[in-house]
């Protein structure tokens, strides 16, 4: 818990600006940006991708990973950080854990206090995550997404949808908010 504390505040500030950024640390870029009540919610995908084949990157394995090397990243790295904002001013991080995704932090940037949130997903791998490894090519035994499932490297994942995480974000805000009332 405490390296994801460490890892907001290493990358929200560079989230913040909403912008695509190669921080020389961990390479994310903008996947999603929505409304909930007087919040802007801005999703930062954290790639594989120039990430565990980049040696400027914490998450850096090998320049050329194998398969169970880019499993292990993939099931063992923050997929998705949200930075919520309120009238432009940055007032929450909120990381989608590593696998197996039982909670969510989320940390009020101005005190710093962090709240942590039971997931509630059903699957085992984010949607961006899957995607990202099967557009990459990363399984050379030809793996695909059917039926809400990646197929990798001959083991098959439920997928947690984007819909999914963007509902339970949503909800966390709200519970967020009214304790702030």
């Amino acid at each position: 818990m405490k390296y994801l504390i460490q890892l907001v505040l290493l990358v929200s500030p560079f989230l913040s600006w909403g912008q695509e950024k190669d921080t020389k640390s961990i390479f994310s870029y903008e996947k999603l940006t929505f409304s909930s009540n007087d919040f802007t919610v801005i999703d930062h995908y954290i790639s594989l991708d120039n990430n565990i084949n980049n040696q400027n990157s914490p998450f850096f394995i090998s320049k050329k990973p194998t398969s169970q090397q880019i499993l292990q990243s993939a099931f063992g790295t923050i997929s998705d950080s949200f930075i919520v904002t309120k009238n432009n001013i940055p007032v929450y991080a909120i990381l989608v854990g590593v696998s197996p995704y039982k909670n969510i932090v989320a940390v009020n940037l101005k005190t710093k206090q962090q709240t942590t949130f039971p997931s509630n997903f059903k699957g085992d791998i984010t949607a961006n995550r899957a995607i990202e490894i099967i557009s990459n090519g990363y399984d050379s035994k030809g793996g695909g997404i059917v039926d809400g499932k990646l197929h990798f490297n001959n083991q098959v994942f439920g997928i947690i949808s984007n819909e999914d995480i963007k509902t339970r974000i949503i909800s966390i805000l709200e519970e967020l908010h009214a304790a702030a009332q």
